[in-house]
């Protein structure tokens, strides 16, 4: 019979016959360009679904079959080496089920023993009244006063910082917000872990595994350059990603400046530092990157890791006023290179993708590049990065600079 009928009488797919057909599990004859499929096929596909029961892999399915026609084509002789094959299995099984029953417990003993572990969590975050030496009015410069404030012990969790320019900025729940931020949508609340699974699932894997080995790159060279008086500045924090990767490196006196648009992103981030011990000066601030509230010649570090990725260091000749004569960036960016000049990819303006435009934006604020790197070019990202064209490829540009 053709392979759709014999497919259709053993309850499996033309795929599966085909597969099985590759690993030679199935002899079929073959006549001009269709193959025929007889008894002893019949009885071979019976005989793998029936081992495949008792847990035999194809490979060993497969070896099985070869002495089966080789040596014992006799109902008792094979029925005999089937049972040898059982018994082996069967010793196999009983081992696996052993050694599983061990892992079962050493599980159980790991899960209990993270149960009890008591685990840091402060009821309050707020502004560190250290920071406030470092807040300003982004339009003149002048400093911020506080009114209408409540702090614990030396934590601003609620009030208003004023300009007498006019400009205001609330502190809602120990954040600064802006009257230029967004509240977005969050689909994790304040559980940052689920994001993590959900982006590892939808994101391609060749990407994440470039964007993982690029991270460790700049934390490290993060952690080389960090001193006790290093203020550090990050563009689009999201998350946490970088802030997670180099927080056990921050120094009792950094101060670690966090900026978003995003105010339901900065609550999520917020619960998790709450979380973690010891406790670092982190400053969270929900405002627009040219609404940021701090004094000029400020910063030591600016942070620029793909929280404005497509704005791919654009943005960075608007933030420069509070980078210190000294500062240094450490910079992430997606680049292509084949893209048209004024091509437009979801309503970004692609020459910001350039590589030499990029470097050209470090260089117009005097910037040295001291370190770089740039990865192999992909061209599916996932489904959390940039819709590409068919044709488009895209590598990840990663940077040490300064001046």
């Amino acid at each position: 019979m053709k392979i759709g009928k014999f497919a259709e009488e053993n309850n499996l797919t033309i795929d599966s016959i085909r597969y099985y057909m590759e690993l030679d599990l199935l002899l079929p004859d073959k006549k001009g360009s269709q193959y025929y499929f007889d008894e002893q096929c019949s009885e071979d596909v019976k005989d793998i679904i029936e081992l495949k029961k008792y847990g035999f892999k194809l490979i060993e399915i497969r070896d099985i079959l070869y002495i089966k026609r080789l040596a014992y084509p006799i109902t008792y002789k094979k029925n005999n080496y089937y049972k040898e094959n059982y018994i082996n299995k069967h010793k196999e099984v009983s081992k696996q089920i052993a050694e599983l029953r061990n892992v079962k417990n050493r599980l159980s003993n790991k899960i209990d023993e993270i149960s009890a572990a008591k685990l840091p969590h402060r009821e309050n975050m707020g502004i560190d009244v250290n920071a406030l030496s470092l807040l300003g009015c982004p339009i003149c410069n002048r400093n911020l006063v506080l009114k209408e404030c409540d702090i614990n012990g030396t934590k601003i969790l609620s009030g208003i910082l004023k300009c007498k320019c006019g400009k205001s900025y609330l502190i809602e729940d120990g954040i600064i917000v802006s009257n230029k931020s967004e509240h977005m949508e969050n689909p994790f609340g304040n559980d940052i872990e689920k994001f993590f699974l959900d982006y590892s699932k939808k994101s391609n894997l060749g990407f994440i595994n470039i964007l993982t080995k690029n991270l460790r790159w700049l934390s490290k060279r993060f952690s080389k350059e960090i001193n006790e008086d290093t203020i550090i500045l990050e563009l689009g924090v999201g998350y946490g990603v970088f802030l997670r990767n180099v927080y056990e490196n921050l120094l009792d006196n950094n101060i670690y400046i966090a900026v978003d648009h995003n105010i339901s992103v900065l609550k999520s981030l917020r619960e998790m530092l709450k979380t973690i011990d010891p406790n670092k000066i982190v400053i969270l601030i929900c405002s627009d990157v040219l609404d940021i509230p701090l004094k000029q010649d400020t910063v030591d570090f600016i942070i620029d890791i793909g929280g404005h990725a497509t704005n791919n260091s654009f943005l960075l000749k608007y933030i420069d006023k509070y980078a210190k004569v000294n500062s240094v960036i450490f910079g992430s960016y997606i680049i292509s290179n084949n893209l048209l000049k004024n091509d437009l990819i979801q309503g970004i303006d692609t020459n910001n993708f350039i590589l030499e435009n990029v470097k050209t934006n470090f260089k117009n604020i005097k910037y040295d590049i001291i370190e770089e790197k740039t990865s192999k070019e992909i061209s599916d990202i996932g489904e959390y990065e940039l819709e590409l064209d068919e044709n488009c490829k895209i590598s990840n540009y990663i940077c040490f600079l300064k001046r």
